[in-house]
Formats: structure tokens, C-alpha cells, sequence
């Protein structure tokens, strides 16, 4: 009988949510509050944290790339030169009769043309379809989430992404923010350059991902010191007083049923 209801509920629900009424739910109104004020990050940063970056993933895909060419070259082992000769044929004037024309030919060792290996040109379409786009999802997607948005390059030049919808940029925020980087690539870099159009400077991937870049300052190490010491005394204390509201529950219980207890007794 349980699982009865429980479906008929599930397909109410599901009713509900495909062809119920609908109402704008502004889930970032809160967040964008908090974040009011904050100093936006301006250009020059924002483009120097990204070559910073693309560098040192250049430096971090370099390694592999050689592997990877030693892999296709064991699969695709270069192949020996052809020993045949290109053949050409053409016409001049002849040197005892300039008005009649002779065909001379001349034989040229294919040697001489130079041409891509087969491995050579699957690495090349590897790095550019599989390798770059996965490194780049990795690099900025995982190192922007895990560090609440900040990549060594935006730590170098002080600016970090924030989220405006979450206290933290989630996962799927920086993978969509990393893969978006591709759409404000498009049109010569146009997605990059609305950084001047938008009242928050936000481009492109900032927009899809709903993130903004902001200044984020080095701070004062006894001031952060001193502020994470403050922060635990606080959780102390309130774990102290949730402790001692507990006993003081417990206690009245106890008094309570003792009361109880000997009013029936009697």
C-alpha cells in the first residue's frame, strides 16, 4: 500500500513539475547582494593571469606531447623514401635550329621532396581535437573549483572568480566557465573583448558560467592569522554553549520525570 502511494505521489510530482504553472524563481538575488561593491578586476590583469596560464599548461602539456609522439611513431613507424624519380618533360629552342623546338626530359630524385610522416600529422590532430581541449578543461576547470577561483595565473595577479549564484564556484561552474573560454574565442577573440561592452566586465565564459573576476588582494598574514584564531574561539564557544543547553535539557528532563514519578507514586 506504501509503495502505491509513494508512486502516485512521485507522479504527482512529476505531473507538476512538466505541465504545472511555473514561477521565475531569482535563486541569485541573494548572492549578487553580498557581492556588491566589490572592486571588479580590470584588463591588463585579467589578460596577463591568462597567458600566465596558458604558459605554464604549455609547460605541463609538453611532456606529454613528446610521449605521445613517441607512441604514434611506434605505430606508425616512418616509412623509407620511394627510389623511383619524378620524371619531368619540357620544351626549348634548339641551339642548331632556334625556329624548331626539341623536348628534353630530365629524371629527379623523389629524395629531394620532403613530405609529413603519418605519425607526424596524427599527432598533430590528436593535440588539436582530443589533447588541448581536455587539458584545458582539466587545468582551469579543476584548479578554478578546487581553489574557489584561483588559477595560479589569477593568484599571481591577485584577481579571483567568484560565483553569483553559490558561496562557492561549484564544478559544473568552472567546467562550463573552462569550455567557454572556446566560445569567446570565436569571431577573433570578440567573446574576450565584451570585457569593455558589460556594465560588470564580463565576458563571454563569465556570462554562461554566471561568474565575475574580481580584485582579490594578498592578505596581511597576521590579520588572516589572527581572524582564523578568532574564527575557531567562536566555533568553540558556541559548541561550549550548545554543549551546556543540552546538559540544561537533559537535566530539566530528568527533574521533570522524577517529578512525574513521584506524583504517582504517591
Amino acid at each position: 500500500m506504501t509503495a502505491k502511494i509513494d508512486k502516485a505521489v512521485l507522479k504527482s510530482q512529476i505531473r507538476e513539475r512538466v505541465k504545472g504553472d511555473r514561477r521565475y524563481n531569482p535563486h541569485g538575488t541573494h548572492r549578487m547582494e553580498e557581492l556588491a561593491g566589490l572592486k571588479l578586476a580590470n584588463f591588463k590583469h585579467r589578460f596577463w593571469a591568462f597567458v600566465i596560464d596558458w604558459a605554464i599548461l604549455g609547460i605541463v602539456m609538453a611532456p606529454f606531447g613528446s610521449l605521445l609522439g613517441s607512441v604514434l611513431e611506434r605505430i606508425y613507424p616512418p616509412q623509407a623514401n620511394p627510389t623511383h624519380n619524378i620524371h619531368i618533360e619540357y620544351q626549348k629552342p634548339d641551339p642548331a635550329n632556334p625556329s624548331r623546338m626539341i623536348t628534353t626530359t630530365k629524371d629527379i630524385p623523389a629524395e629531394g621532396v620532403d613530405s609529413v610522416s603519418e605519425a607526424e600529422r596524427k599527432k598533430k590532430d590528436l593535440t588539436k581535437e582530443i589533447f588541448d581541449p581536455v587539458f584545458g578543461l582539466l587545468y582551469y576547470g579543476l584548479f578554478v573549483w578546487m581553489t574557489n577561483g584561483r588559477t595560479p595565473g589569477k593568484k599571481l595577479m591577485s584577481i579571483r572568480v567568484v560565483s553569483l549564484v553559490q558561496p562557492r564556484v561549484t564544478l559544473w561552474q568552472s567546467c562550463e566557465r573552462a569550455l567557454g573560454y572556446g566560445a569567446s574565442a570565436l569571431e577573433a577573440g570578440f567573446g574576450f573583448f565584451q570585457f569593455f561592452i558589460y556594465s560588470n566586465r564580463t565576458c563571454l565564459h563569465d556570462r554562461i558560467a554566471e561568474t565575475i573576476v574580481i580584485e582579490d588582494p594578498p592578505r596581511d598574514k597576521k590579520a588572516a592569522k589572527a581572524e582564523a584564531e578568532l574564527v575557531h574561539e567562536t566555533a568553540q564557544l558556541e559548541a561550549e554553549q550548545a554543549r551546556a543547553m543540552d546538559e540544561e535539557i537533559i537535566a530539566t528532563g530528568q527533574a521533570q520525570a522524577i517529578s512525574v514519578k513521584d506524583e504517582a507514586a504517591k
